[in-house]
Parts: C-alpha cells; structure tokens; sequence
C-alpha cells in the first residue's frame, strides 16, 4: 500500500446514502418547456424568487442557496452567488440582456430520511439561441447535452432535479403559473401584431384577388371589342383564336404580377420584427425596444401602403369590368 491511498469502511445501512451523495444524489428530472411570448423585468424575478421561497417554506426546508447568472449581448455573463448580490446590482447600463439563468439549491429534511434531502430548481429564459452554442451541442460527446437541444433552443425553460416527486410538481406548476401571469411584449402595435400572425392568408387572399382582375380585365377587353366588331358565326372562331391565343401568352406574366404583390405583402409584413423574449431590465433594454417599436411603426406603415396600392390596382380593374360590360 503507497503512503498516497486512503482505506476506509463504511457501515452497510450508510453505504446506499454514501453512494447516492458519490454521484449526484440520484435524483429524478421533470422539466417544463415555455414557448409563449414573454417580457421580464427584474421586478418579476423578484416575484419568482418569493413565490419558490414561499412554496419551500411549506415543507422542512433545511438550507437554501439562490444564484443568478445574466448573459449580456456580445457573449458577456455577470455572475452573482447569492441572491443578494443580484438584488444591490446596478442596471444602470447601456448592455442589453439576452438571457437570464436561476437556480436554487435547496435541503429538505423530508419524513422516512435520516439527512435533509438534495434538490434543485432551474429556470432559463433566453431571447436568443446562438448558432455556436447549436454547433457545440451537436459536436458534445455526451449524448445528453444532444438530447437537451430542444430545452436549450427553447425560449424559457424549468428544470426541477429532485428526491421527492411532490415537491417538483408543486415547485413546476409554481413556475408555470408565474411565466403565465407574465405579460406579452408589446414591440409591436396591436393592429400590425396581428396582420402578422396572419400575413400567409393575407398575402394568399391578395394574389388571388390579383389574378380575378386580370381575368375580369381580359373579358373587359372581348366586351370593348364586341363594341366595335359584329359577332357573327363566322367571326367567333378567330375570336375564340384570339382569346386562346391571348390566354397562353397572358398566363405566365399574370402569374409573375400576383407573385410579385402577394409576396411583397408577405415580406413586408414579415419585416415587421417581434420577439418571444424581452427583457426590460437595464437602460440599453428600454433603450432597444423604444427602437424597435418606432421601426415596427415605420414597417407597418409601408406594408399598409402596399397592400393599399393593390387594392387600387384590384378596384380599378373591377371598375373598368363594370365600365365595359354595361
């Protein structure tokens, strides 16, 4: 035996709790994915952090250790290790935040168990998944982190490891009913909001309306043609020549034309950008979203004199319809 080794014994009845401790406790995970749009400002962490200290407060809690790391634009993190240190920061500050990350590990002393137990809660919302953090994922070597993608692309997220199965889902349904209750981010004017949720239908109804124009047009001109020429059996055929004619030729650039306005009405409805995740917490956030709601403005602005200049483009058409075949 080198003088550099240590023996030891350890009791049967305390060898099972020695080796739950040797590799994380063993415990369990439950997780809770959040995709809906959501705004956060610090006062609504501090609200979090009162709701999981009052949940906890119900049952033996031993100790308990509060961290929170923010992820700052431009790959910059601020750590702070305990909860108070977060709560005498300054944000002050033109950096903008993109993503914010809260754990809680906490001992309970729970009925049937001689030592407190081991859990933890974590809680992520992030407004922006970088592609190098995708490309590491998919490079890890460790199967889990692979099959962790869809937690971490997520815009928010809950993770609960735990001993005791009670105590996650209360603290999961705690978390859930606080991310509900937050409200949604308002960079968008509400009209322009929800031309956007459904701009593939308006943009679809558009380019069809566009190309019962151009037909109506079409049989405007046979209508203003017929004003001038006899219809008779023996022009109809070169009439019905033409009209085939005229069809073949006229199919390919009428459907350039709608293309061309359904997808203008879809593009610029698209520009005008949102986001699932808006932090409001130091001055360079209120800073950002003040300038993107007037840009959002500006954007809607324009898509609402395209999709005005169509519909003049349609009511003419539809006009000079009716003008000729009265």
């Amino acid at each position: 035996m080198t003088s550099n080794q240590i023996v030891t014994t350890i009791p049967r009845d305390q060898y099972a709790s020695f080796f739950q401790m040797m590799h994380g406790g063993a415990t369990d995970s439950r997780v809770k994915i959040f995709t809906a749009p959501v705004q956060v400002c610090v006062e609504d962490i501090v609200d979090l952090n009162r709701r999981v200290a009052r949940k906890l407060s119900l049952h033996h809690l031993e100790a308990i250790v509060a961290t929170v790391k923010v992820g700052y634009k431009g790959d910059r993190f601020e750590s702070f290790t305990t909860w108070e240190k977060f709560l005498d920061a300054s944000w002050e500050t033109t950096d903008r935040v993109e993503e914010i990350y809260l754990k809680w590990d906490f001992a309970l002393n729970l009925s049937g168990n001689d030592q407190p137990q081991q859990h933890s809660l974590v809680v992520r919302i992030s407004s922006n998944f970088k592609a190098a953090n995708f490309l590491q994922y998919l490079s890890s070597s460790h199967k889990d982190k692979v099959e962790d993608i869809d937690i971490e692309t997520a815009p928010g997220f809950c993770r609960v490891d735990y001993m005791n199965a009670q105590v996650s889902k209360e603290l999961l349904n705690e978390v859930t009913e606080w991310f509900s209750a937050r409200k949604q981010p308002q960079l968008i004017p509400s009209f322009w909001y929800t031309c956007k949720k459904y701009k593939a239908g308006i943009a679809r109804f558009f380019h069809h309306w566009m190309y019962l124009s151009q037909a109506l047009l079409l049989i405007s001109g046979l209508f203003f043609y017929q004003s001038f020429a006899f219809f008779d059996a023996g022009n109809l055929l070169h009439v019905a020549y033409y009209l085939i004619f005229a069809m073949y030729y006229l199919v390919w650039p009428a459907s350039r034309v709608c293309d061309f306005f359904g997808s203008m009405i879809f593009d610029m409805l698209s520009n005008i950008e949102g986001s699932r995740v808006v932090f409001d917490f130091t001055d360079g956030d209120k800073k950002h979203a003040a300038e993107r709601f007037q840009e959002n403005q500006r954007k809607g602005k324009i898509s609402f004199g395209a999709i005005v200049l169509q519909i003049l483009l349609n009511v003419l058409s539809n006009g000079l319809f009716l003008l000729l075949t009265r």
